[in-house]
């Protein structure tokens, strides 16, 4: 999807004549940082281990080959954790489900920050880069990125389910994998200020804590 359909995109727009060619990337796959957020200009994680490199490796190309196809205005839009009615964490979805269960852990001391984003916020920015961006590359995210510890607690007591289980990192590499290990305490949040600042763009949900009280509050 990608790679091959970001060289099928990048000659269909060449044929419709397009000007501006926007994609959709991610903003978690930056290679992590010791200390703070990840921004635009922030490496992928081109060295990752052998599980997350052809992920980071496709971003990669995907962004690269938007960025630099001839004649077009390329826009990279890396957008945080999607949340929101029909997403993953949707309350009928994989996620909630998960937590309810009991089957989503704390892995390691839960360092993986998130940067969330709403489905609706995300659309408000795509809007504006559709007219307004400078090419190049966007975060979208929201102004409040939370380490797992934080949010999984906070989602499991709106959602009514038992508080997270703790999973060492060693048998959680064994038993969920080195992704879901980098998901879960080792990916870095990102900052959202070069959009709030080029793109005149405001989540008007400024935290996952507002949306996720929102999303999860009682019929």
């Amino acid at each position: 999807v990608r790679t091959e359909g970001t060289r099928n995109l990048v000659a269909a727009a060449h044929r419709a004549g397009a000007s501006r060619f926007i994609t959709q990337s991610i903003s978690f796959i930056c290679k992590p940082v010791a200390h703070g957020l990840t921004d635009e200009t922030s490496d992928l994680y081109l060295d990752a281990p052998e599980a997350i490199r052809p992920l980071a490796h496709a971003v990669a190309e995907l962004e690269q080959r938007t960025l630099q196809a001839e004649g077009l205005e390329g826009v990279v839009l890396r957008y945080g954790w999607f949340y929101g009615p029909g997403t993953n964490f949707d309350p009928a979805d994989a996620i909630p489900r998960a937590i309810k269960k009991g089957r989503m852990p704390i892995v390691g001391a839960g360092n993986g920050t998130y940067s969330f984003i709403h489905v609706r916020h995300a659309a408000a920015a795509t809007m504006k880069a559709l007219t307004g961006a400078t090419p190049g590359i966007y975060n979208i995210v929201d102004d409040a990125p939370a380490r797992l510890r934080e949010w999984l607690s906070v989602a499991a007591e709106l959602l009514g389910a038992p508080p997270p289980s703790a999973m060492d990192e060693t048998l959680a590499r064994q038993k969920l994998g080195d992704m879901l290990v980098y998901i879960f305490n080792e990916q870095s949040g990102a900052s959202n200020q070069k959009a709030k600042t080029a793109l005149a763009w405001q989540p008007s949900i400024p935290s996952w804590r507002l949306g996720f009280k929102d999303l999860y509050a009682p019929a």
